[in-house]
């Protein structure tokens, strides 16, 4: 698509030989749309989950947490010991709270189980990352199909036919009727009707 505001704005390579299979033929102002995608296809889905804010072990990380019993007070989700006492420092990658989500995931594997190309809607199994409005990539295998949008034909200029006053000349010899018909109904005009050897029409879009 060429022009225009667009919301998402996005690049992908197509260079890489034997990943999108035959691309040479790509110009500039091609499209590549869903009719490209068949039912039954596997795909990866790449997007930004939605942003959690800080959150703890057991939401995080699914902790059970610890009974509450047993002399068990005020620490049902407390992550418990984070180390031991002679290494003097935690490890690095460690499960602990912290800021949860907002960060970019891929689901691998997602079943194509409908395709409605008048709406231009996939229909996948499973979950799909991100929040409803926000941009979500597929990657594919198999070929490529790349499709030439059809250039508007351009109007031609014609000129609107305005009415204009009809000159009709007259013989007093010859009796001379013209017919036609106006907006309140049919005319006649004769030889007897007409005052001098001209007699002038005019159509209702002259008056």
């Amino acid at each position: 698509m060429q022009g225009g505001a667009f919301r998402w704005l996005r690049e992908f390579r197509l260079d890489k030989p034997g990943k999108w299979g035959e691309i040479s033929e790509v110009k500039i102002g091609d499209q590549i749309t869903i009719a490209t995608l068949v039912v039954g296809d596997k795909l990866r889905l790449t997007g930004t989950v939605k942003g959690r804010g800080f959150a703890g072990v057991v939401k995080r990380h699914g902790f059970h947490g610890h009974s509450a019993t047993h002399g068990t007070k005020d620490q049902e989700r407390m992550p418990g010991s984070i180390g031991a006492g002679g290494v003097q420092h935690v490890f690095k990658g460690k499960r602990m709270p912290g800021r949860m989500g907002g960060n970019q995931v891929t689901f691998k594997d997602v079943l194509i189980v409908a395709i409605d190309e008048t709406k231009n809607v996939i229909y996948v199994e499973g979950g799909v990352p991100g929040s409803r409005g926000s941009l979500v990539k597929l990657f594919g295998t198999g070929d490529l199909i790349v499709s030439t949008p059809v250039s508007k034909l351009e109007t031609s200029g014609v000129e609107e036919i305005k009415g204009e006053p009809t000159q009709i000349e007259i013989n007093e010899e010859t009796e001379v009727v013209i017919k036609g018909e106006s907006a309140q109904g049919e005319i006649s005009i004769s030889t007897e009707d007409a005052m001098d050897k001209e007699a002038v029409l005019e159509t209702p879009e002259a008056k």
